[in-house]
């Protein structure tokens, strides 16, 4: 038996033979439609649209495996071509990506922050004034919720990216249509300033972070750590 559903109807993530599993999108804050219906509504962003075509949809339950066919068609009113849905798939898929390496980055710098937070206040000397410039440092990156990006410094900052991503996701996904080439545009500058971003992230963890710990250590005081414990 195969199930068939049209894409405008159903937008859930798809496991299958053409698809990887997705999740929802790494976003910093969610809404639901005014159609919400109370447990049975996703919130959003949902994430990429699955493309037109024949899917096996896999559940494994206490390490059985069962199996569904599934065919996604195009709602008959759109009449956009599969290139352009194609085309649309591949930018959310990269917003979505730039959307998760934003958060994932955004976490550990938050974790950094709330550790100098618990040790700064009995830090004093050069330990303290390392831990308030790596703090600092690492403020900037964090930043703060504003309803504009990319116009400022504080526009760049991650926390205000995730936003940038997020409403960018909104319009490219707000019909089925090839994206216009102000979208492409306007991902090629958050991407850029998003690579910034996690370049300077990975600079201050391969050698600010390591200092400051050096100094931690030699305080008595417990070094930094990325991961969570």
């Amino acid at each position: 038996m195969v199930v068939q559903v049209r894409r405008k109807q159903r937008k859930e993530a798809i496991v299958g033979d053409r698809s990887r599993e997705r999740h929802e999108p790494d976003a910093l804050e969610h809404e639901y439609p005014i159609s919400a219906i109370y447990r049975d509504t996703p919130r959003y962003p949902l994430g990429p649209e699955v493309l037109p075509g024949r899917y096996t949809v896999r559940l494994t339950v206490n390490g059985k495996v069962f199996t569904q066919a599934l065919m996604i068609k195009i709602d008959p009113r759109v009449k956009t071509a599969q290139e352009g849905l194609r085309q649309q798939f591949e930018l959310e898929t990269r917003i979505a990506e730039a959307m998760h390496q934003d958060y994932a980055a955004l976490l550990e710098v938050r974790r950094v922050r709330d550790q100098l937070n618990t040790v700064k206040g009995n830090a004093k000397g050069e330990l303290g004034a390392s831990i308030k410039s790596l703090d600092e440092k690492t403020g900037v990156l964090e930043g703060q919720s504003g309803s504009t990006y990319l116009k400022d410094a504080a526009g760049r900052s991650l926390i205000r990216l995730n936003s940038g991503l997020s409403q960018l996701l909104g319009t490219v996904d707000s019909a089925d249509a090839a994206p216009t080439q102000q979208a492409i545009r306007a991902f090629s500058q958050v991407r850029s300033a998003l690579d910034e971003q996690l370049n300077e992230w990975n600079r201050i963890k391969s050698s600010d972070i390591p200092a400051v710990n050096q100094q931690l250590i030699r305080a008595h005081f417990a070094p930094v750590e990325l991961s969570p414990r």
